[in-house]
């Protein structure tokens, strides 16, 4: 029987930088599932984002491990990045499940509305729970929207729990969360125009910018 310890969180993306809202997003909804553990993960080639200048992974995961440092149950996975070619969730999904892991899984509002176009998103549904967060100017999806009828129907509200049930055994639970007005695309653009980017970020992942020269020329995402 898996017991707590079994349980993470999991956010992903590009994290070009690291910044506030990541990490507040993390505090907040690992807090509202009692669940301890966090792993980010970060992208290698997001598949939405082909084509894409993103800073090369080392120094992504430079700075994510140094807004992290003090927080214990904030932690690094570095499986998207080590796998080749492009980074499907669903890839990511069955290694940590295979290391024993039971999944919650983070998205945004826009995300879950388009999660039909996932690779092989009904074995995600299947595999993992899944926690939809809202985004300014999004307005959730539920299953019976965002999902085709076959498979929306293996989905019923509880309640009790306030959240939705499937028949594969998880849960869709809808959060609203503190919407800090922060974005990567902002700081990196801030970057490039000289502009100060204190108090978005933590100071140990702007040291790191300050240091290689990061977002002199806006690029990444």
């Amino acid at each position: 029987m898996k017991n707590k310890n079994d349980k993470v969180l999991i956010l992903g993306g590009t994290f070009d930088p690291i910044h506030f809202g990541h990490l507040r997003l993390a505090e907040e909804v690992s807090e509202s599932l009692a669940i301890e553990r966090v792993l980010f993960v970060p992208a290698g080639i997001p598949p939405h984002k082909k084509g894409v200048n993103i800073t090369k992974p080392s120094l992504r995961l430079r700075m994510l491990r140094a807004a992290i440092a003090d927080k214990p149950a904030f932690q690094v996975s570095e499986v998207e990045i080590k796998r080749k070619g492009l980074s499907y969730t669903i890839e990511t999904v069955r290694e940590l499940r295979a290391e024993g892991m039971e999944l919650t899984l983070v998205i945004g509002a826009d995300q879950f509305n388009e999660i039909r176009t996932w690779c092989a998103y009904e074995e995600i549904l299947k595999a993992v729970d899944i926690v939809v967060i809202g985004r300014p100017g999004y307005v959730s999806k539920k299953p019976g929207e965002a999902l085709p009828v076959e498979v929306a129907k293996k989905f019923w509200y509880d309640k009790e729990m306030s959240r939705y049930e499937n028949s594969f055994g998880h849960s869709l639970t809808y959060l609203n969360t503190t919407e800090l007005d922060i974005s990567a695309s902002a700081i990196r653009a801030k970057v490039a125009e000289g502009i100060s980017i204190e108090h978005l970020l933590p100071k140990a992942v702007e040291d790191i910018i300050v240091k290689e020269g990061l977002y002199k020329d806006i690029g990444g995402n």
